[in-house]
This record gives structure tokens, sequence and C-alpha cells, in this order.
């Protein structure tokens, strides 16, 4: 996974998505400045407030009523296989 596009999906969806910031220059900030990446397991992903339940679901990222059209999709995609590929080379080696 790219580091800094990771970066700018977790910016733009912390403004647009989840609305926690109002600004992607204050999102910035504290994404640079105030956060720590953490890998939480999946087990406490239901006990999160801001996880939709779908995201559970064999297809968390129905191609349907995307907010933000083909371009989100094609990115959701994009980071799905990247995961997989990671997720495939830890459990191989």
């Amino acid at each position: 996974m790219d580091p800094i596009q990771t970066m700018i999906d977790s910016v733009e969806t912390s403004v647009k998505g989840l609305r926690l910031f109002k600004t992607l220059e204050e999102a910035s900030y504290y994404h640079i400045f105030k956060s720590r990446f953490v890998m939480l397991p999946s087990s406490v992903w239901p006990t999160l407030e801001n996880v939709d339940p779908i995201r559970l679901t064999q297809d968390p990222y129905p191609e349907g009523g995307r907010p933000w059209g083909d371009r989100d999709l094609a990115s959701v995609k994009y980071h799905r296989r990247m995961i997989r590929k990671t997720v495939t080379r830890h459990l191989s080696g």
C-alpha cells in the first residue's frame, strides 16, 4: 500500500465521510502531527463506533450507491488488492 495515498484517503474520509474535521487542512494537520497508525484485530471492529456493519459482511463495499462515485470504487478495489497481497505475503512467509 502506498502510505501517502492511504493518508490522503483517510484525510478525505475524515472530512467528507465521517465529518470529524471541517477542512482538509485541519484533518491533514491532525493526521500528520497528532495521530499514529495502529493495527487493530478484526475482532474489535464490531465494537468501534464509526464502523458501518456492512463493512463486516462478505461484500463490504457494494458497487451501487457509492457516495463518491466510480473513482471511490476504483480506490476501494485497488486497496483490497493491496491488502490481499500483503496478507498473502505474511501468511506464506
